[in-house]
């Protein structure tokens, strides 16, 4: 009986032996008899296991596989051995496990129960009820398929169905499509051996893009438009032509929503290949096969009024991504404030206020894009809203023809070494005199050697496209940090300056896998939206129109649940302490719309300034009062393991970038942690010392000095005095803050300084100032103020209330 059909989940289920794979259930029993070697099982032995049975594949076996079980039933070493079966020809075994589930009907009395169970010599595993059991097989058992056949015949039989094994998969699992010249692409996977060779191949000098479809577990959402702008494009061509695949269509040239190519335009079709070329088991795949293309076929020239209207079509038509493998033909190119702007718009109004990430080709002059002597400049791929990006080859190695320079954000594999595999215009273009030449840059529908950063550009392109499939609410200049922050590191390490920057490969190599996995990281990890903190509100303001320092707009932002507490208790605390009370508003410089921040998306909080009715304090203004700037920081380090700022560091010298990476505790080794104490002995404690974020003899010195003030005895690395330090310090400073704004204390600073001014009106001033203090209103309101304190007795008095 190689097939059977069975009731099974109320329908008729139809089983096919297998003719190659069967199961068996080892023993543990040592010694064998007559049945096959070890050596033989393991050479059988597939390695898949279903419901403890191990998959054999018997097809080279020349005995039949009745005699090749019943040889295998016959060791000692085998304690069950069974056939698999096939519900369809898709070759996925099934494994009966030997157990059954068995209810009879109402008709079967217990003793007729007892008799088919022990007709068939089975074993009771558990009951349901008294009708209702699941029994399994013994050794003397026939086959469990044959012996539910057989009940099912049975007139006191309701239900008989044998356990089946088989391979599980998630829903979201994913197959690699079979797309005939995917192992061509070396960039997207590079295993070291491809297009029948290993020379100019280096295994792993790739995108990682195939390994971020199998993390993903996609390729990408239809939801995310890839827009364009090239040359022509060939949308007829079997990896662009499928349904929905288009949107919003434009040639600048016919003024038509026809971008197909003229003779020659075979450049726009190439880089739509490698961004999002379709995963339709035909040709090539691009990085992105399910998103969508909106092509823009480009004018004949450049100017400001047709870089306006590209930039303001793709904005305007809603593309998620916008990608640009051309330049000018001059090497020195400086854009106008026109297209400037008109870039920036799109960088940051495009995608309702998200933002269309724009990546630039950096090209291949081999020349610096911002070269100091000003002997080459190329505009755009400058542009501070776009990601430049440049060449490396098949072997991890600079392009030689890729151009470089400071503003280079990644490099990504391209010709040099190997080409690039992509879609090529199609058919025949027919000449005015009836003379006909193949379309595209070769002969048939695919070109192998496409390359340069205009290869390279759409890679990024279609990368960025998967980032925002997985998570559409990134703002654009969110994307462009966090691909920076995961590229992989290629070339010579010494390239590399302290920010990780390169300029020859930007920060390196971009890696679809690390960001997509650092994405669904942060994503799977609990994440609120808020616009305020104990109910004050958060402002944003990096904007031409709310530039940094002012009050700004009021925003949302999204952060980690965990931080959210974290913030609510911080500033609850500060602004209990803080003489000027409860701010009005806060500006942040991040986490806008889930912004991944240095360490992590959601998990950092870049404080900008803290606005008071009547005082405004700008993180960057450590100069205009250091006394209110440490008190606050005294606060935020309780909370905080990094509070970043003091110029040090050139990413946050405008702003404290707040977070929870570090411990809490006091490190000697923390630069950022030994400039405030550094800043704190100077500027609360009056004990100079030099100031260089270095632990040495002369600050540990210091540091005990003020502890001797502070009457704390221990070490400032243990997390109890450390602690108590950052209290004491913060309240210390928060009581001479207040002094200084005592207006006694004030008026004291005006005496003096108009004393020592010199201005026509010195004299009269300074009488009306003198009537002023000998009235006695004056007096009288002087008494009701608290008596100025010195350092000293400020400490004398927190201390003995600590």
């Amino acid at each position: 009986m190689n097939d059977i059909t069975i009731n099974y989940g109320g329908q008729q289920l139809h089983l096919v032996k297998s003719e190659t794979l069967i199961g068996i259930k080892p023993n543990r029993n040592e010694g064998t008899t007559g049945g096959p070697s070890r050596r033989r099982i393991r050479e059988m032995d597939t390695g898949a296991q279903l419901g403890n049975f191990n998959i054999l594949n018997v097809s080279d076996v020349p005995d039949n596989i009745e005699v090749i079980l019943d040889k295998l039933r016959s060791s000692y070493e085998i304690q069950t051995g069974t056939h698999t079966y096939h519900t369809s020809d898709d070759g996925v075994p099934f494994v009966p496990t030997g157990e059954i589930y068995l209810v009879f009907n109402d008709k079967a009395t217990t003793a007729q129960c007892q008799k088919l169970i022990e007709k068939h010599q089975l074993q009771i595993v558990k009951s349901y009820g008294e009708k209702e059991l699941v029994v399994r097989t013994s050794k003397d058992s026939l086959n469990p398929i044959k012996i539910v056949a057989e009940l099912q015949k049975s007139k006191y039989v309701e239900i008989a169905e044998p356990d089946l094994s088989t391979p599980g998969r998630l829903c979201s699992s994913f197959s690699l499509p079979a797309d005939g010249l995917l192992d061509n692409q070396w960039h997207l996977e590079n295993k070291g051996y491809h297009r029948g060779t290993n020379i100019g191949f280096e295994a792993g000098a790739d995108a990682r893009v195939v390994k971020a479809w199998e993390r993903m577990r996609s390729m990408g959402s239809s939801s995310v438009v890839v827009a364009i702008i090239d040359d022509g494009f060939d949308l007829i061509h079997p990896d662009l032509a499928d349904v929905g695949k288009i949107v919003n269509p434009w040639d600048f040239i016919r003024n038509s929503p026809d971008p197909s190519p003229n003779y020659n335009d075979w450049h726009g079709t190439a880089c739509a290949g490698v961004a999002l070329g379709s995963a339709n088991g035909v040709g090539i795949l691009g990085a992105a096969p399910n998103s969508r293309l909106m092509p823009i076929r480009w004018g004949r020239w450049l100017s400001d009024e047709s870089v306006e209207r590209w930039f303001d079509y793709a904005r305007e038509q809603g593309a998620s991504v916008l990608s640009c493998s051309w330049g000018a033909a001059a090497n020195v190119y400086v854009l106008s404030e026109r297209q400037k702007r008109a870039i920036r718009r799109c960088a940051e109004e495009g995608r309702d206020n998200l933002g269309t990430v724009i990546c630039f080709a950096a090209g291949n002059d081999n020349l610096d894009i911002e070269a100091t002597d000003k002997s080459s400049h190329y505009g755009f791929a400058n542009h501070p809203n776009v990601i430049a990006v440049s060449a490396i080859n098949s072997m991890d190695k600079k392009s030689n023809y890729s151009n470089y320079g400071k503003n280079i954000s990644v490099c990504a594999p391209s010709s040099g070494r190997v080409g690039i595999t992509t879609s090529d215009v199609t058919g025949t273009f027919v000449f005015n005199d009836n003379t006909q030449a193949y379309a595209g840059y070769g002969p048939g529908d695919y070109y192998h050697e496409f390359g340069g950063t205009s290869s390279a550009c759409p890679l990024v392109a279609g990368i960025c496209a998967l980032i925002l499939s997985i998570d559409p609410s990134m703002h654009a200049k969110d994307v462009k940090d966090l691909i920076e922050r995961t590229a992989r590191k290629v070339g010579n390490l010494q390239d590399y300056d302290a920010n990780g920057h390169s300029t020859i490969y930007g920060y390196g190599c971009i890696d679809a896998e690390k960001a997509v996995e650092e994405l669904l990281e942060s994503i799977n990890t609990p994440m609120i939206s808020i616009d305020q903190i104990n109910k004050i509100p958060l402002h944003y303001a990096r904007t031409d129109e709310h530039p940094y320092g002012t009050i700004g707009y009021r925003s949302s932002f999204y952060v980690e649940k965990d931080l959210n507490k974290t913030l609510k208790s911080c500033f609850r605390e500060l602004f209990k302490a803080c003489p000027l009370g409860t701010p009005k508003a806060i500006t942040t410089a991040g986490i806008q719309v889930n912004k991944p921040g240095q360490h992590g998306p959601g998990r950092a909080f870049d404080l900008d300034a803290i606005f008071w009715e009547d005082y405004t304090f700008v993180t960057n203004n450590f100069r205009q009062d250091p006394i209110l700037y440490l008190g606050i920081e005294s606060y935020l380090r309780k909370h905080f393991g990094v509070v970043l700022n003091y110029f040090y560091n050139n990413s946050h010298k405008d702003h404290w970038h707040m977070d929870k990476s570090a411990a809490l505790t006091f490190d000697k080794t923390s630069r950022s942690k030994v400039l405030y104490v550094q800043l704190t002995l100077n500027y609360i404690y009056n004990i100079p010392v030099f100031i260089d974020g270095e632990w040495g003899p002369q600050t540990a010195g210091a540091v005990a000095e003020a502890f001797q003030m502070l009457n704390i005895n221990g070490e400032i690395t243990t997390k109890k005095y450390w602690f108590k330090y950052l209290e004491l310090s913060g309240t210390i400073a928060f009581r001479l803050f207040e002094q200084d704004k005592n207006p006694r204390a004030l008026i004291d600073n005006l005496y003096a300084m108009l004393r020592d001014a010199d201005f026509p009106q010195k004299n009269s001033v300074l009488e009306s100032l003198n009537n002023f203090l000998n009235h006695d209103q004056t007096e009288k309101w002087f008494a009701t103020i608290a008596t100025e304190k010195d350092l000293p007795a400020i400490i004398e008095d927190i201390t003995a209330i600590a």
